[in-house]
């Protein structure tokens, strides 16, 4: 597997710089700044992670850059009004309780980011500014079909004729339950009682009490809770199908994830979804979020491996042309959104000033 870490090229004749402003080593956001690093051009980067350092080493890591990526939205509503110089702030989704505690922030960022058309389009009306599209993408080296598939999921006890299903997010992120496990354990209790050649992959911490009502509905789960996102690279490839029930989402880039792995998908219509999925070709979409419509979908896919071969290849081939960060984010012009930004910052002083 290629090192997620991978050394990069900086660009010395980069007359800009930027920092990025991640929450924890290891997660999605800490991921999306690393490839914005690694592919970046124009722009002198670095990355910051709020966890295990102070409120106070942070903010102090500002003031020695040009401008600062909040990537992490709540460190941001934390810190920005602390920050002295221009700043932008990335929205991946914003839950209803959300939206007025971002609204009394907006005007302090000089530019908003988002991942999807679905919320730049929210975001525009609800703030009335111009929102900046860099969509989630992700590498296709590491994010893979595996040869050893089988052998691999014999190895974590799972049958050759087990219908492996997925579902991959952290119990922390299920706020206001836009995750919607309960609909998860919907469709599980619709499903056993047709099939019993089962099984759920979980993927996230903190899943403990869900954990426990899946196995009382008699279905086999195998959990995992990983330190770095980059190892979920080595569990997508053992499912059939992935799940996404949730109610709200920027992405998710967990879809981008198993698409690149192969792995056909059956999800709710939240976030980038239609941006990146073509109902029945690459993936399925439930739009009406019911049991019944996933079970359908699960159906479908279980009776014809042929077609769950197919639709997997056809996701990855999506992924490869359409979100590899390697040739998506060198296309983005980050030189153009940060001059923006530095106009903005310089706007909203001299009007205060006066």
């Amino acid at each position: 597997m290629d090192n997620p870490n991978g050394a990069y090229t900086p660009d010395n004749h980069a007359t800009e710089s930027a920092l990025f402003v991640s929450d924890r080593p290891g997660h999605i956001l800490e991921r999306i700044g690393l490839a914005w690093i690694r592919y970046t051009r124009g722009v002198r980067c670095e990355l910051i992670n709020c966890s295990g350092n102070s409120e106070r080493e942070v903010l102090s890591r500002t003031r020695r850059v040009g401008l600062v990526h909040w990537i992490d939205r709540w460190a941001f509503m934390r810190l920005g009004e602390q920050t002295v110089v221009p700043q932008v702030v990335m929205v991946h989704h914003l839950t209803e309780a959300e939206v007025p505690g971002f609204l009394e922030h907006h005007q302090i960022a000089d530019a908003i980011t988002v991942v999807s058309l679905r919320w730049k389009m929210k975001l525009r009306d609800l703030t009335g500014r111009d929102v900046v599209l860099i969509p989630n993408t992700v590498d296709s080296r590491i994010y893979r079909p595996l040869p050893d598939r089988m052998q691999r999921r014999r190895m974590q006890g799972i049958d050759d004729r087990t219908f492996v299903l997925g579902f991959v997010a952290k119990a922390k992120s299920n706020t206001a339950n836009r995750k919607d496990p309960a609909l998860l354990l919907r469709v599980l209790q619709h499903a056993r009682r047709q099939w019993t050649d089962l099984c759920l992959i979980l993927v996230g911490p903190d899943w403990k009490t869900m954990v426990e009502d899946i196995q009382r509905l008699e279905v086999p789960v195998l959990t995992y809770e990983f330190a770095s996102t980059y190892e979920t690279a080595l569990v997508y490839p053992l499912m059939d199908a992935y799940l996404v029930t949730s109610s709200e989402e920027g992405g998710p880039c967990t879809l981008l994830e198993a698409m690149a792995c192969g792995v056909p998908c059956i999800t709710s219509n939240v976030g980038h979804v239609p941006e990146v999925i073509r109902d029945g070709t690459t993936d399925f979409i439930c739009p009406d979020r019911t049991p019944e419509e996933y079970i359908e979908r699960i159906t479908t896919l279980k009776r014809d491996v042929d077609l769950r071969t197919h639709m997997g290849a056809q996701a990855r081939e999506f992924i490869k042309k359409e979100r590899e960060e390697r040739t998506v984010i060198s296309e983005i012009d980050f030189r153009s959104l940060y001059a923006n930004a530095r106009r903005h910052f310089h706007d909203r002083h001299t009007a205060h000033v006066s």
